[in-house]
């Protein structure tokens, strides 16, 4: 999958990709000298009417201006658009992504070749076939790439990573969350993350057990990791009705 960060309030590594990203898209470069002298004219231009004129400008007012034009521009970028049909760092930039409505020797060069996390490889590390694919064709993925694909795959695996309940605790006690601060007991925490999860299987899994539900069948399945998840909820089912 890929992230669309919202700007304000954001991490600041997904607010400085989300500021070049933006800023590469207006300028038209990539030097950084380039975007920060357009940067600099922009705001300008902006306070005292001329790219040229002469200025006395805070860290907070120049930080505001040009927030607000990565902003507008990259919101512009994106408009309409999902993680599905905009990736952020496909080259060019914008290409949408591979679905199952392609032909085979796409999806195989796709599910072959080198798979990152949400952040496109930014910070995060890329995953790996022995983890991710299923019923492969050779087994091995020593050698296998874009350009010398698995010949069949089988499934596919996706991984989320949940919050615990106590790292719940902590992100909604933020005061930058655009509703503000919320104060949650342990206890409270670890019922959303048993009732999200409980959810996130039931949608996840939707229509594995109907033929008429399309072409490909999605299980999931969490681990008890804070909380219990489908082997804990499994095993309390069969252990109350024994």
């Amino acid at each position: 999958s890929c992230y669309y960060p919202a700007y304000s309030g954001a991490t600041t590594a997904a607010r400085s990709a989300a500021y070049y990203t933006a800023m590469v898209s207006t300028v038209g470069s990539t030097d950084t000298d380039v975007i920060d002298a357009w940067a600099l004219a922009y705001v300008r231009t902006e306070a005292y009417g001329s790219s040229t004129a002469a200025y006395s400008l805070t860290d907070d007012f120049l930080d505001a201006y040009v927030e607000a034009g990565a902003t507008a521009t990259l919101e512009a970028l994106v408009a309409g658009q999902t993680p599905y049909t905009f990736q952020v760092y496909s080259d060019p930039m914008g290409q949408p992504r591979t679905s199952t409505s392609n032909d085979d020797s796409t999806l195989l060069s796709t599910v072959s070749g080198t798979c990152y996390n949400w952040d496109e490889g930014l910070l995060l590390p890329k995953t790996f076939h022995v983890m991710t694919l299923g019923g492969t064709s050779p087994n091995s993925p020593d050698g296998i790439n874009s350009t010398e694909p698995y010949s069949k795959v089988k499934a596919t695996q996706s991984i989320y990573y949940f919050l615990t309940p106590q790292k719940i605790q902590k992100r909604v006690a933020l005061s930058a969350r655009p509703a503000g601060a919320i104060t949650l007991s342990k206890s409270d925490a670890e019922e959303v993350m048993y009732k999200f999860k409980k959810e996130f299987e039931e949608t996840f899994s939707k229509g594995w057990d109907d033929d008429k539900a399309g072409d490909v069948e999605f299980v999931g399945f969490t681990d008890d990791t804070g909380v219990v998840g489908s082997f804990g909820r499994t095993l309390l089912t069969f252990t109350l009705q024994s």
